[in-house]
């Protein structure tokens, strides 16, 4: 998705990359699938909202800016996919 929002790749590549089954590689490769599970506990929280989902739309129409997209994403408590995970590495 960044790749796309940041204009390195167009609509179609993007679209296509989205149709990976990504665990499928990972398995054909030979590669863990552990990252892409979930992994279920007591403790799992699940919350359904589409607010993301909708900054986003509004985002690839161009009805907000990227630093408005970002702003939104904070406020909603969705800062963890503008800044990442605090356990994230770089």
């Amino acid at each position: 998705m960044r790749l796309k929002l940041d204009n390195h790749i167009k609509n179609k590549e993007y679209q296509n990359s989205k149709d990976i089954n990504i665990t499928k590689a990972a398995k054909r490769y030979g590669y863990s699938t552990e990252l892409y599970s979930k992994v279920k506990t007591d403790a799992d929280i699940i919350v359904e909202s589409d607010y993301a989902e909708l900054a986003e739309e509004a985002l690839e129409k161009n009805k907000i800016s990227e630093s408005r997209y970002n702003e939104y994403l904070i406020e909603g408590g969705y800062g963890y996919l503008v800044f990442g995970d605090e356990d994230d590495e770089f």
